[in-house]
């Protein structure tokens, strides 16, 4: 049988982080701050960083697990 897929586990496997950033909610967050800042230049109303933050990261697990289960893509709109 052919090799169908390739799983990677890059936190703290195959990259390491330095600096700052030694947990995976740390990593995120400036992403999401600049995902916010970009959403913000448009017309819906945000709340405020920290809620929009706290929103996504409780979010996230239910969104990734029906990614890796196969039931929807997890893509950057969720």
């Amino acid at each position: 049988m052919p090799i169908q897929a390739v799983i990677f586990d890059l936190g703290g496997t195959i990259v390491h982080y330095a600096g700052e950033h030694d947990r995976w909610p740390d990593l995120e967050r400036p992403g999401l701050a600049a995902a916010y800042d970009y959403l913000g230049k448009g017309s819906v109303a945000l709340p405020s960083l920290e809620e929009f933050v706290t929103v996504a990261f409780d979010r996230l697990p239910q969104r990734w697990r029906k990614a890796t289960g196969g039931q929807q893509n997890l893509t950057v709109e969720d």
